[in-house]
């Protein structure tokens, strides 16, 4: 992070310096340097962005799925209200809120739905819960 803050300031100066019309005080082999690594910096900015946006949108589908999954067996009438409201608030939670909410939400959804946590057949193979 250190890095990023030393190329960005060091970018800041440039632009300083070409507002300023002071052409003279810029070093361009290091600016070639400098936006050369920028470049690649953005790009892999952009991987992570990309990636960021799907794991978020999983996140934010599979609380959804257990949110319905918890209001539909709950026998309280203002619980899809309570629903509704937490799936609209997901896209703008921050990634630590997401995550917090997300083993909330399954925590209530282990606890609805306990069965579903035994024995169970994934794809062939048996997945049997340890004994107690």
């Amino acid at each position: 992070m250190e890095n990023v803050k030393s190329e960005i300031a060091y970018l800041e100066g440039v632009v300083r310096d070409l507002d300023a019309a002071s052409l003279a005080r810029i070093d361009f082999d290091e600016l070639r340097i400098r936006l050369t690594r920028a470049c690649a910096a953005l790009e892999s900015l952009g991987q992570l962005s990309a990636n960021h946006a799907l794991l978020r949108q999983d996140y934010e589908q599979r609380i959804a799925g257990m949110v319905k999954a918890v209001a539909a067996v709950d026998r309280k009438r203002d619980r899809w209200q309570e629903a509704a409201a937490l799936i609209d608030e997901l896209p703008a939670l921050p990634a630590e809120k997401l995550i917090e909410t997300y083993r909330r939400v399954a925590a209530r959804f282990r606890d609805c739905f306990p069965g579903s946590f035994g024995t169970q057949n994934w794809g062939g193979r048996r997945s049997v819960s340890p004994a107690r």
